[in-house]
């Protein structure tokens, strides 16, 4: 049932009287009524038709995402996901509000790392990241350069999510074989 995922007690949900976090006194900060049904964001997107328009995303719909990705994918507590996708992107919101609304640990990645798959597979040893989402494209790419490296790189990588084109079998049966 969507309704359970609310605020937990004793969160409050925040506004800014003003319109910069420069300004932030800690006095010009009020409580407001959680509205489920209310845009949470708006992301930009062509889609299918190519003309570009902008999308409302309900509160609802984010809450629903990051605890059914968070129950069904088997996140645990402490767990380091890999913030990858910039910010303009979708995905971008549960890697960064899942991760933190249950107690993970986001590395968010800099520019230059983002499309480097060597330097990925670094970050993933070095920081023990549980988690990450690439895109379909980059799979290919990302698997070929791992079986460059030894497995122990990953060992810490329990699961790497993939979206926007069709996975094709013989991709996933070769990053399964790094």
């Amino acid at each position: 049932e969507l309704r359970k995922h609310t605020l937990p007690e004793g969160f409050h949900a925040l506004q800014y009287d003003q319109s910069t976090a420069a300004d932030y006194t800690g006095s010009n900060l009020k409580p407001v009524e959680q509205n489920l049904e209310a845009a949470l964001y708006i992301i930009f997107t062509s889609g299918s038709t190519g003309e570009p328009k902008g999308v409302m995303i309900a509160e609802r719909s984010v809450l629903h995402r990051i605890f059914w990705q968070w129950e069904t994918l088997g996140f645990q507590e402490g767990d380091v996901v890999f913030q990858k996708t910039p910010m303009v992107f979708d995905v971008s919101v549960w890697e960064i509000f899942m991760t933190l609304s249950f107690g993970g640990t986001l590395l968010v990645a800099k520019d230059e790392v983002r499309s480097d798959p060597e330097q990925i597979v670094e970050h993933l040893d070095r920081y023990q990241v549980a988690a990450m989402e690439i895109s379909t494209a980059f799979l290919n790419v990302f698997a070929q350069t791992a079986s460059t490296f030894s497995s122990d790189k990953f060992s810490s990588l329990k699961l790497i999510t993939t979206g926007g084109e069709a996975v094709l079998p013989e991709m996933v049966d070769r990053f399964y074989e790094v």
